[in-house]
């Protein structure tokens, strides 16, 4: 009768058919005419020999050529690195490495976006975050999506818009002010400035110019 099973032996070199251990390389068995190997190492040349089974006799046929293949490197996930907040108005930079089917992982050039909160700043091509000025705090999500061998990779970070307090010390010029120094968040409109005193003269307003 025909083949019911078929046995995958694989080598890293060309083996003598004649000499193949047909126990420690025996890399899987199917029913079918193919077979898909998971298991290699990425970018290593391997030689894979097939010996057919026939229920019916019991029989074993004797190996076939050899063929060649290799399991393709690939990228299989990308990573972020880099704070997950920045203060309004401020900048962060950003970066991105791949990790490969073969657990190897480089540092790499995505292409950077963002995906959630674009009004909020903007992310320039090297991964350089620039946060708009806000005076409440704000959600970004970051987008970062690298191509290699026919194989995507992406990756989203969350990011935090944090407010900025700044704190304005008051100088009466000789003169009486309370509170000495007020704290305002940055961005937004200062008010409720407190009024100063001096003997003999009459308060006007601060002057604000640098």
């Amino acid at each position: 009768g025909g083949a019911t099973k078929y046995y995958v032996y694989r080598y890293t070199y060309d083996a003598n058919r004649a000499q193949m251990n047909v126990v420690q390389n025996l890399l899987g068995t199917t029913t079918s005419t193919s077979y898909t190997d998971s298991t290699g190492t990425p970018g290593v040349t391997y030689y894979y020999y097939v010996r057919s089974y026939a229920d019916s006799s019991a029989h074993y046929s004797i190996p076939s050529e050899c063929d060649t293949g290799f399991r393709k490197k690939v990228p299989v996930s990308l990573a972020i690195s880099g704070d997950s907040s920045v203060a309004a108005g401020g900048t962060i930079a950003y970066a991105a490495s791949v990790t490969y089917n073969d657990n190897s992982s480089r540092s790499v050039t995505p292409t950077w976006s963002i995906t959630s909160g674009s009004s909020y700043g903007t992310i320039s091509a090297s991964g350089v975050f620039a946060a708009n000025g806000t005076t409440t705090q704000r959600d970004v999500t970051i987008a970062a999506s690298y191509t290699e061998a026919g194989e995507t990779v992406s990756k989203t970070k969350a990011i935090t818009i944090t407010t900025v307090e700044v704190t304005i010390t008051f100088d009466a010029n000789g003169g009486i002010v309370s509170p000495a120094s007020k704290v305002y968040t940055a961005y937004a409109a200062y008010d409720s400035f407190p009024s100063a005193t001096r003997v003999g003269y009459t308060f006007a307003g601060w002057f604000t110019r640098a």
